[in-house]
């Protein structure tokens, strides 16, 4: 089945769940207020596809980054991409954690040590409009480890 046609179940309330637990999350994090809203209006917006729901949220995300037109979509999975660098492999469930991070100041900085590639919804709800530049400092380190 084509991964636009998967469609999402709502017997379940899990919108709403997963926006709570994003509250309870970050409900303190500095910018928390400035993106939420946003977030949970796609989160509960009832869409039929998962595929859709993914490509609405990375629209989004990447207008709060400030890179806007970087989303394109393949027809097909593309082995070799020819047009960009290639970190697919770079973050699976085994060496994710290995990639170097840049550090920012997290919600819970004040019990916790510093915890490296968590999400993007922490670093924009912790960084805000600095988000981007973390991530280009991000996209630096990695070149190098890979070069």
């Amino acid at each position: 089945m084509p991964i636009s046609k998967v469609t999402i179940a709502y017997e379940e309330p899990w919108p709403a769940r997963h926006c709570q637990t994003i509250r309870s999350a970050y409900g303190s994090a500095p910018y928390f207020d400035y993106y939420f809203p946003d977030l949970e209006t796609i989160l509960t917006g009832n869409t039929s596809s998962l595929f859709s729901l993914n490509t609405q949220l990375m629209e989004k995300i990447l207008q709060w980054i400030g890179l806007e037109d970087k989303l394109s979509v393949t027809s097909c999975y593309q082995k070799e991409p020819s047009d960009a660098v290639d970190f697919r492999n770079s973050f699976t469930p085994r060496n994710y954690h290995l990639q170097p991070c840049p550090r920012y100041l997290q919600v819970f900085a004040d019990r916790m040590d510093f915890q490296p590639n968590l999400s993007i919804l922490d670093l924009l709800f912790c960084t805000g409009p600095e988000a981007r530049a973390v991530l280009n400092e991000f996209s630096d380190l990695l070149l190098k480890k890979h070069s």
